[in-house]
């Protein structure tokens, strides 16, 4: 008898400690920049990769598991940004996540020519801008996480 309320609190004792961690507050990743920036298929079917850099302040791992973005120039929209894998970024460390963009022709067009009107009146690097959510996933629970990042390319 005595074993079998030992054995029950200590699962009662264990369903707590589960849901008591999991209530601790998660803190948002932090977008730190963007790397290896490589645009294939030009002409045909434009594509744009590259290495979102994602920093986890949290001192435990959460999963990325989904990330709705969309890079603006200005207030011109140019494409969405998928996420190609779920991945895991430990406590205290940064990842670089893959982002594939495809832009269409149209957009791309739009961007060439404000760059060129920005050249002819001395502006350099025109400001852009990821915004969207982040999806992490930490044990059972799941929190969105609105983004609004200032990128330079």
């Amino acid at each position: 008898m005595n074993s079998d309320y030992l054995r029950f609190s200590k699962i009662i004792y264990g369903f707590v400690f589960v849901l008591l961690s999991s209530c601790i507050a998660v803190k948002p990743v932090e977008v730190t920049g963007i790397d290896n920036f490589k645009s294939l298929n030009t002409l045909s079917d434009p594509e744009i990769r590259f290495d979102l850099g994602i920093k986890n302040p949290n001192n435990y791992g959460v999963l990325v598991k989904k990330m709705d973005l969309i890079l603006y120039s200005g207030e011109a929209r140019l494409a969405g940004i998928e996420l190609l894998n779920k991945t895991k970024v430990h406590g205290k460390q940064t990842v670089a996540l893959p982002v594939v963009l495809k832009p269409s022709l149209d957009a791309i067009t739009a961007l060439l020519k404000s760059e060129m009107s920005n050249l002819v009146r001395g502006k350099v690097n025109q400001q852009m801008e990821l915004r969207g959510k982040l999806v992490m996933k930490k044990f059972l629970f799941t929190k969105s996480v609105n983004l609004k990042e200032s990128v330079r390319f």
